[in-house]
């Protein structure tokens, strides 16, 4: 999910920080981790604790709503 809405955040015109920041996540290795913690820094998805985002764990679809929500509040508005 993580990824998918990074992918998704240039056409949307959600802007991504620029420098990745670590956000203390310790079960991201080898999971798409720059993306991860960019998403996780602009509040689009938040760890599932204070230290583990458990990037294998199932997307509800109300934590996908979430997560859309999320996003589409920091996307550009389209016309009309």
């Amino acid at each position: 999910m993580a990824l998918f809405l990074h992918r998704a955040a240039a056409p949307a015109g959600v802007n991504l920080p620029t420098t990745v920041t670590d956000q203390g996540l310790i079960d991201i290795s080898g999971h798409a981790q720059d993306e991860i913690n960019q998403i996780v820094e602009l509040g689009i998805m938040e760890p599932r604790t204070n230290m583990t985002f458990n990037p294998n764990d199932h997307v509800t679809r109300a934590d996908m709503a979430q997560h859309l929500h999320a996003f589409l509040q920091q996307a550009t508005p389209g016309p009309g």
